[in-house]
Protein backbone atom coordinates (compact mmCIF):
# COMPACT_ATOMS: atom_id res chain seq x y z
CA UNK A 1 0.00 0.00 0.00
CA UNK A 2 1.53 3.17 -1.35
CA UNK A 3 -0.77 5.03 1.11
CA UNK A 4 -1.01 5.29 5.27
CA UNK A 5 -3.84 3.45 6.67
CA UNK A 6 -5.29 7.23 7.93
CA UNK A 7 -5.37 7.98 4.06
CA UNK A 8 -7.54 5.14 3.22
CA UNK A 9 -9.92 4.53 6.57
CA UNK A 10 -10.61 5.91 10.16
CA UNK A 11 -12.58 5.11 12.74
CA UNK A 12 -16.10 6.97 13.10
CA UNK A 13 -17.22 8.51 16.40
CA UNK A 14 -20.16 7.83 18.43
CA UNK A 15 -21.93 10.45 16.86
CA UNK A 16 -21.05 9.79 13.23
CA UNK A 17 -21.53 5.66 13.77
CA UNK A 18 -25.40 6.39 15.19
CA UNK A 19 -26.14 8.57 12.77
CA UNK A 20 -24.91 5.86 9.72
CA UNK A 21 -26.98 3.30 11.03
CA UNK A 22 -30.20 5.73 11.34
CA UNK A 23 -29.59 6.82 8.12
CA UNK A 24 -28.94 3.80 6.08
CA UNK A 25 -31.87 1.44 7.50
CA UNK A 26 -34.19 1.68 4.77
CA UNK A 27 -31.55 0.22 2.99
CA UNK A 28 -30.04 -2.41 5.55
CA UNK A 29 -33.36 -3.22 7.45
CA UNK A 30 -31.26 -3.68 10.57
CA UNK A 31 -30.85 -2.03 14.23
CA UNK A 32 -28.59 -3.91 15.53
CA UNK A 33 -25.13 -2.49 13.37
CA UNK A 34 -22.73 -0.92 14.61
CA UNK A 35 -20.17 0.86 12.43
CA UNK A 36 -16.59 0.17 13.74
CA UNK A 37 -14.49 1.45 10.51
CA UNK A 38 -15.03 3.40 7.57
CA UNK A 39 -13.34 3.91 4.41
CA UNK A 40 -12.61 7.21 2.84
CA UNK A 41 -13.95 6.31 0.12
CA UNK A 42 -17.59 6.16 1.81
CA UNK A 43 -17.78 2.50 2.86
CA UNK A 44 -18.65 1.75 6.01
CA UNK A 45 -18.09 -1.93 8.36
CA UNK A 46 -20.29 -2.51 11.03
CA UNK A 47 -20.47 -5.72 13.17
CA UNK A 48 -24.42 -7.00 13.91
CA UNK A 49 -25.35 -8.44 17.02
CA UNK A 50 -24.09 -11.80 16.42
CA UNK A 51 -20.56 -10.15 15.43
CA UNK A 52 -20.87 -11.00 11.77
CA UNK A 53 -19.01 -8.12 9.68
CA UNK A 54 -21.17 -6.22 7.06
CA UNK A 55 -19.77 -3.95 4.44
CA UNK A 56 -21.90 -0.87 3.27
CA UNK A 57 -20.88 0.49 0.49
CA UNK A 58 -22.60 4.01 0.59
CA UNK A 59 -21.71 5.22 -2.90
CA UNK A 60 -22.97 1.76 -4.72
CA UNK A 61 -25.74 1.61 -2.26
CA UNK A 62 -25.55 -1.97 -1.37
CA UNK A 63 -24.82 -4.03 1.89
CA UNK A 64 -23.40 -7.55 2.06
CA UNK A 65 -22.01 -9.65 5.07
CA UNK A 66 -18.24 -10.03 4.33
CA UNK A 67 -16.92 -12.14 7.25
CA UNK A 68 -18.03 -14.24 10.29
CA UNK A 69 -16.53 -11.60 13.18
CA UNK A 70 -13.76 -9.11 13.13
CA UNK A 71 -10.79 -11.23 13.60
CA UNK A 72 -11.35 -12.71 10.32
CA UNK A 73 -12.41 -9.58 8.65
CA UNK A 74 -8.83 -7.80 10.01
CA UNK A 75 -7.13 -11.32 8.64
CA UNK A 76 -8.70 -10.42 5.16
CA UNK A 77 -7.55 -7.28 5.05
CA UNK A 78 -3.91 -7.90 6.35
CA UNK A 79 -3.70 -11.09 3.88
CA UNK A 80 -5.98 -10.49 0.55
CA UNK A 81 -4.47 -7.37 -0.85
CA UNK A 82 -7.53 -7.40 -4.23
CA UNK A 83 -10.01 -7.36 -1.24
CA UNK A 84 -8.45 -4.19 1.09
CA UNK A 85 -7.84 -2.79 -2.61
CA UNK A 86 -11.76 -3.50 -3.02
CA UNK A 87 -13.01 -1.73 0.08
CA UNK A 88 -10.72 0.79 1.17
CA UNK A 89 -9.10 1.61 -2.51
CA UNK A 90 -5.49 2.16 -1.42
CA UNK A 91 -4.76 2.19 -5.54
CA UNK A 92 -7.28 5.19 -6.11
CA UNK A 93 -5.87 7.34 -3.37
CA UNK A 94 -3.05 7.42 -4.02
CA UNK A 95 -3.68 8.56 -7.71
CA UNK A 96 -5.64 10.65 -6.11
CA UNK A 97 -2.56 12.20 -4.24
CA UNK A 98 -0.79 12.34 -7.33
CA UNK A 99 -3.41 14.28 -8.97
CA UNK A 100 -3.51 16.72 -6.27
CA UNK A 101 -6.80 15.56 -4.53
CA UNK A 102 -5.80 14.80 -0.83
CA UNK A 103 -8.80 14.18 1.66
CA UNK A 104 -7.84 16.16 5.34
CA UNK A 105 -10.09 15.21 8.57
CA UNK A 106 -13.27 15.76 8.12
CA UNK A 107 -13.07 14.92 4.58
CA UNK A 108 -13.44 12.08 2.42
CA UNK A 109 -13.32 11.18 -1.36
CA UNK A 110 -16.46 10.95 -3.29
CA UNK A 111 -17.26 10.25 -6.87
CA UNK A 112 -18.84 12.76 -9.15
CA UNK A 113 -20.44 9.72 -10.89
CA UNK A 114 -21.44 6.92 -8.18
CA UNK A 115 -20.62 3.73 -8.65
CA UNK A 116 -24.27 2.61 -9.47
CA UNK A 117 -23.87 3.82 -12.85
CA UNK A 118 -22.15 1.88 -15.64
CA UNK A 119 -20.05 4.82 -16.73
CA UNK A 120 -18.42 5.60 -13.30
CA UNK A 121 -14.68 5.68 -13.82
CA UNK A 122 -12.18 4.98 -11.12
CA UNK A 123 -10.14 7.65 -11.31
CA UNK A 124 -8.78 10.62 -9.56
CA UNK A 125 -10.88 13.14 -12.25
CA UNK A 126 -14.05 11.26 -11.07
CA UNK A 127 -13.46 12.33 -7.57
CA UNK A 128 -14.51 14.76 -5.44
CA UNK A 129 -12.96 15.98 -1.94
CA UNK A 130 -16.52 16.49 0.55
CA UNK A 131 -16.84 16.69 3.92
CA UNK A 132 -17.79 13.24 5.79
CA UNK A 133 -21.48 14.06 6.01
CA UNK A 134 -22.15 14.20 2.32
CA UNK A 135 -21.16 10.67 2.17
CA UNK A 136 -22.17 9.25 5.01
CA UNK A 137 -25.29 11.02 5.50
CA UNK A 138 -26.54 13.04 3.12
CA UNK A 139 -26.26 10.17 0.46
CA UNK A 140 -28.25 8.16 1.90
CA UNK A 141 -31.30 10.53 1.01
CA UNK A 142 -30.45 11.11 -2.59
CA UNK A 143 -29.93 7.19 -2.94
CA UNK A 144 -33.16 6.68 -0.80
CA UNK A 145 -35.03 8.75 -3.41
CA UNK A 146 -33.26 7.25 -6.27
CA UNK A 147 -34.13 3.72 -5.38
CA UNK A 148 -37.69 4.67 -5.50
CA UNK A 149 -37.99 5.72 -8.64
CA UNK A 150 -39.59 3.87 -11.70
CA UNK A 151 -36.80 2.27 -13.59
CA UNK A 152 -38.55 4.53 -16.76
CA UNK A 153 -37.68 8.05 -14.46
CA UNK A 154 -34.39 7.17 -13.67
CA UNK A 155 -31.87 9.77 -15.04
CA UNK A 156 -28.39 9.38 -15.24
CA UNK A 157 -26.81 11.51 -11.56
CA UNK A 158 -23.60 13.42 -11.64
CA UNK A 159 -23.13 14.61 -7.66
CA UNK A 160 -20.43 16.78 -6.71
CA UNK A 161 -19.67 18.55 -9.15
Amino acid sequence: MDVAWRDVAFQPGRALAAEITHRWRWLTDREDLQPFLCSKLGDVFATDAHGRVHWLCCPAGHIDAITADRAEFEAVISDDGSRRDEWFGPSLVTACHAAGKRASAGECYMFKTLPLFPDCAYEPANIAIVPLDEVFIELSEVLQLYAGLPERQKRRLHLFE
